[in-house]
């Protein structure tokens, strides 16, 4: 098995573990932003060595937004005046990359540019990272903007590049995403009081 195959499968089964952590509102919330840094630094890896200058972003973004996410949920009462604005931002800059991600989705379909579809996924990707990160009371619409990222990768792996570890981590960030939804808008059970200010406190 080659190193980049070994990166490939390591880093898939790191953002896998820590988005059904997330999903299902199991231990520590702290653990999924740690298992999403280790293997945003792994897919960066991989993507710089592989040149797919799309993805290669989003795990760019990914490292900062998580890391961020993970100070956020470990110092909760830390500068909760200053980062309000900085939580609005990310909450605004996310709606103008759910914008980005549709028109170069639409893209895709008018003409198939596999770039297209791999742009649709970065951006909905940060987008996803970044509602999840800014703490509005819109957070849980994560779930559904990481399953048109999901869906978008998921088809890029499939039918063009053919990178088998990223398709099984596309297949199973669908299915936590399923938990997800369901988790934050449907189940009425309490969830852990850290989890519930991280998803849904308005900022």
């Amino acid at each position: 098995m080659n190193f980049l195959l070994l990166l490939e499968w390591f880093a898939a089964f790191c953002a896998l573990g820590g988005a059904i952590l997330a999903s299902g509102k199991w231990l520590s919330p702290n653990l999924p932003w740690k298992l999403w840094i280790s293997a945003n630094i792994l897919f960066i890896c991989l993507f710089f060595f592989t040149e797919q200058n799309g993805l290669l972003t989003l795990h760019l973004f990914g490292l900062f937004i998580n890391s961020l996410g993970l100070y956020q949920h470990q110092h909760p009462e830390e500068g909760q005046v200053s980062n309000k604005s900085l939580m609005k931002a990310f909450f605004y800059f996310s709606l103008i990359l759910i914008a980005l991600s549709l028109s170069n989705g639409m893209h895709y379909i008018i003409t198939q540019k596999v770039s297209s579809l791999e742009w649709t996924g970065t951006f909905a990707g940060i987008a996803g990272a970044l509602l999840l990160a800014s703490k509005h009371k819109f957070s849980n619409m994560c779930w559904y903007v990481w399953s048109f990222s999901n869906l978008s990768v998921f088809i890029l792996a499939l039918f063009y590049t053919h990178q088998y570890g990223l398709l099984l981590l596309q297949g199973g960030f669908m299915i936590t995403n399923i938990i997800g939804i369901y988790s934050y808008n449907f189940n009425k059970k309490e969830a852990p009081i850290d989890t519930l200010e991280a998803i849904s406190t308005n900022s």
